[in-house]
């Protein structure tokens, strides 16, 4: 960083919720002096030995932020271009470097295999739009993007990652399936065994985004296990070998699963004839090369499991994600 007689200070937008707290974890350990920004609304308590300041950037209250001097700063919490402007016109001046956690949903077309980083991007019918949903999540992202390249040009990072897995995952969509393995009996599988699998541990993704910010990266990369490296298949299997009484997998082809009366939905799997049938085959050469370290599918499985395992039992009874029983109990009759 720009000035080495102190400790490196780093701003966390957002930082309480998933990311953000092994974000602070990280950055703590490598020595840098953390502050956090937020409402305090999402576990206010969860660190003691944090600067905390208060705000609402999505009121445009930020006077919190106001003569304050950071050497870096972590972006965790925007989600449409205004909320990126607004800070980075009060934090202009003061900061070194602006690492922005986007999101592979900015891509324009997830049918095509192998997106990297020069595809083509998301675009919205209304550029004015501050409404998060499904449709606008990914064009919204773009213009985040686009106003943090306005600002911080030649000092900016920006992370595309794609599902993040691990422990404080509030989404279950990997936590799904070591969990459901964990419990036994016959368990619904869709697709084929060599289907892709992409994603990221939430620790290496907060690992790789300081790395960035001590080495004074800058661009903009993709963030997921590499093409290839995972199949459902490795997925399964890890977690059949980690866990004890494991599911037996049954496997069921996209055919059946539409033409269920209530289709279930699972995670981690695209139907590989769909219009997302790219969305994990993403090229994250660029990243690797950079010097993006990942753990193995074993370690994310264990830890993954460690994590829910400590939760109240009325949060482990209810998934966030995956078929419900009966939808999966429907899809084994159909094949039985």
């Amino acid at each position: 960083m720009s000035n080495s007689s102190h400790s490196p200070r780093l701003l966390i937008l957002g930082g309480t919720r998933f990311l953000g707290p092994h974000m602070v974890d990280e950055a703590k350990r490598r020595g840098w002096r953390v502050t956090l920004f937020n409402r305090g609304k999402s576990n206010p308590d969860l660190f003691d030995n944090v600067e905390q300041l208060r705000g609402d950037r999505a009121e445009g209250d930020l006077a919190a932020l106001e003569g304050r001097e950071f050497d870096a700063v972590i972006d965790t919490s925007a989600y449409y271009p205004r909320a990126v402007r607004e800070v980075l016109e009060v934090l202009d001046g003061h900061v070194d470097h602006y690492a922005f956690i986007s999101t592979i949903s900015v891509y324009a077309d997830f049918s095509s295999l192998g997106l990297d980083e020069e595809s083509e991007l998301a675009t919205l019918d209304d550029p004015t739009t501050e409404e998060v949903t499904a449709e606008t999540y990914g064009g919204l992202k773009v213009l985040c993007e686009e106003a943090a390249r306005e600002h911080f040009s030649g000092r900016l990072t920006i992370i595309r990652p794609g599902i993040v897995a691990g422990p404080r995952d509030h989404t279950d969509r990997f936590t799904y399936w070591p969990v459901r393995t964990a419990r036994g009996g016959k368990m619904a599988v869709p697709g084929s065994p060599k289907d892709p699998v992409q994603y990221i541990d939430v620790r290496d993704l907060a690992r790789w985004t300081v790395d960035t910010l001590a080495a004074e990266t800058t661009g903009t990369f993709n963030a997921v296990v590499p093409d290839g490296m995972v199949t459902m298949d490795d997925l399964i299997d890890t977690c059949r070998e980690i866990v004890d009484d494991p599911a037996e997998p049954v496997w069921v082809s996209e055919d059946v699963i539409a033409a269920q009366d209530d289709p279930a939905s699972f995670p981690m799997w695209a139907p590989p004839s769909g219009d997302h049938r790219g969305i994990f085959t993403i090229s994250s050469e660029r990243a690797i090369k950079a010097g993006m370290a990942l753990r193995s599918v074993e370690e994310t499985v264990e830890g993954t499991l460690e994590w829910f395992e400590s939760l109240p039992d009325e949060r482990r009874q209810n998934l966030e994600a995956g078929p419900t029983p009966a939808q999966e109990q429907a899809l084994l009759d159909a094949l039985s």
